[in-house]
């Protein structure tokens, strides 16, 4: 066939696009959507970075007009000021960070009391048809943590054990509200 018989027929543009099964193509399009969900968190470093690119685009463009300066010497600068600023927020919000960590440890029981004590506001919640105040409440969920370690490290492994004992008030925060709700 020449190129006008083929300018004639609308369908020859596409008979390569019907070739493909709708089969390969879903396919296609699941095995694209499970890579990526597998790789959700060896991506956001790369997705953040796409961001911080995109916002900082103009400003390092318009920085670089303005002091007639190639464009390699104002980014490296830029994402220096990026860096010292991250780096500042972390060295100021680090120690108060492990503070505030180490005085949940020391002090769990009493914010259990505390939340049981905002959640319930003085009244009686029945849990499995017992009636329970504030107290017997958060005297219920403290026990409970280590059961909790135990279906986290058998649900995640040793990665889950980890992680349960590194955060057992959330865990344990979220277990009161389960019981109230």
């Amino acid at each position: 066939m020449n190129q006008r018989a083929l300018r004639t027929r609308p369908e020859a543009d596409h008979e390569h696009v019907s070739r493909i099964s709708t089969g390969m193509i879903l396919f296609i399009i699941s095995a694209t959507a499970l890579a990526v969900y597998e790789l959700q968190l060896a991506l956001i470093p790369f997705v953040v970075a796409a961001v911080v690119s995109y916002i900082c685009a103009p400003a390092i463009g318009w920085v670089s007009a303005r002091a007639h300066l190639p464009r390699l010497p104002v980014s490296i600068a830029a994402f220096l000021v990026i860096l010292a600023f991250g780096a500042v927020i972390g060295w100021l919000g680090i120690p108060l960070l492990a503070r505030e960590m180490t005085h949940t440890a020391t002090d769990l029981q009493g914010m259990l009391n505390h939340l049981t004590e905002a959640l319930v506001d003085g009244n009686t919640v029945n849990v499995l048809g017992q009636p329970m105040d504030s107290r017997k409440l958060a005297a219920a969920v403290g026990p409970g943590r280590p059961r909790l370690d135990r279906q986290c490290a058998s649900a995640f492994g040793y990665c889950g054990k980890r992680l349960c004992s590194r955060v057992r008030l959330p865990a344990s925060a979220g277990s009161v509200v389960l019981l109230h709700g």
